[in-house]
């Protein structure tokens, strides 16, 4: 199966590695799709694709910003796998401090970029599936 590396994307994408201290040279895609985790944000977990690339658009993040301390506790570590190869945050969000506690424990890389999610999810496909 083809992969590319998050270095790779970062590269290609210009996305900000929020966590540089996560060695992005050796994390891979080896999924050519990409999640939003709006669901498992709220607590549905069925079915979640947790090796995916995952994006954080505007709709998630403010859902983020709403939960209680007690909900990120509960949801934010099953979010953050360490099989997860990174998290996208679009339009210049950024995680609050303890999904980057989080990311960094799991080695799941944090990013950002400042364009919406859509762009974000259309781009991202060409590469994931034909890696160069």
């Amino acid at each position: 199966m083809a992969s590319v590396s998050i270095e790779k994307v970062i590269e290609k994408f210009k996305l900000k590695n929020l966590t540089p201290q996560i060695d992005v040279e050796n994390i891979k895609i080896h999924q050519p799709d990409i999640n939003r985790p709006a669901l498992q944000l709220a607590g549905y977990f069925e079915h979640f694709e947790e090796t995916r690339p995952q994006i954080i658009g505007f709709v998630e993040f403010s859902y983020m910003e709403n939960l209680s301390q007690e909900r990120k506790e509960e949801v934010y570590p099953r979010v953050i796998s360490e099989k997860t190869p990174c998290i996208i945050f679009c339009r210049g969000l950024h995680p609050d401090e303890m999904f980057m506690e989080i990311a960094v424990n799991n080695n799941v890389p944090l990013l950002v970029t400042e364009k919406n999610a859509a762009f974000a999810l259309l781009s991202s496909c060409p590469t994931l599936h034909h890696p160069r």
